[in-house]
């Protein structure tokens, strides 16, 4: 192209004398180096809602994905509201082959009051038409007030256990690995049964040799869960 300028460049600037080589790109655009340390530069588009920016290697352009083709992230797939209406819910809607590994989430889940009002889980294999009740391995060790106590079940993964009295489970984490393969199930939790009285509950639970393809969190009084959150996020692999 004809020179044009004070500078003696090309009309667009070349990027070795500090343009960008192009004469106009992409509307809200991300911009990427060119093909060489002097090549004029390149637009990896807009994307679209949601999407993310994936590398593709030092050769190519990077380009907008859904998350949920980039191995590591967390795909959330959905979300259950606690309202006291009910003391169980069958989650089977979410599991799929397009995610190994699911991580469940719980916020400020708060149990009723009474004899055993904890928060257990169970796993499906036939997609939630039964669950299994038999061959666990869930271990869990609190303390509230000036004491302690701990136990194990075998019937069920323990989450959480209050004791007696009303609780909130709040930042609790349940992961659950292998959908497909012969993994597992491991928890970690802490809650509160009152606003001076902390329990904090470790649990560590798995069911060998299954494919996991439905949960149920239910509670242990049959009583309905008052409020709080449960996400369910998928990681891809």
């Amino acid at each position: 192209m004809p020179t044009n300028n004070s500078i003696n460049s090309q009309d667009p600037i070349q990027v070795s004398k500090g343009g960008l080589g192009v004469a106009s790109t992409t509307a809200y655009g991300v911009l990427a180096g060119g093909t060489s340390s002097t090549s004029a530069i390149q637009n990896c588009g807009a994307g679209t809602s949601g999407q993310i920016l994936k590398s593709n290697g030092n050769s190519a352009l990077p380009s907008f994905v859904a998350p949920s083709s980039v191995g590591g992230s967390m795909v959330l797939l959905g979300t259950i509201d606690f309202n006291n209406t009910a003391s169980t819910y069958n989650l089977t809607s979410y599991f799929s082959s397009s995610y190994k590994t699911y991580k469940l989430l719980f916020t400020a889940v708060e149990t009723p009051s009474g004899t055993g009002p904890d928060i257990r889980l169970r796993v499906s294999t036939d997609g939630g038409s039964s669950f299994i009740a038999t061959g666990y391995k869930s271990y869990n060790a609190y303390f509230y007030g000036p004491g302690s106590a701990s136990g194990t079940e075998t019937t069920f993964i323990v989450l959480g256990t209050v004791n007696g009295v009303a609780g909130q489970l709040s930042d609790s984490e349940t992961l659950i690995t292998g959908y497909g393969t012969n993994k597992g199930i491991t928890t970690r939790s802490t809650y509160m049964t009152s606003q001076t009285d902390v329990v904090y509950n470790i649990a560590a639970g798995y069911y060998p040799s299954v494919t996991v393809n439905g949960i149920q969190i239910y509670n242990g009084n049959a009583n309905n869960y008052i409020s709080g959150q449960l996400s369910i996020y998928g990681i891809v692999q």
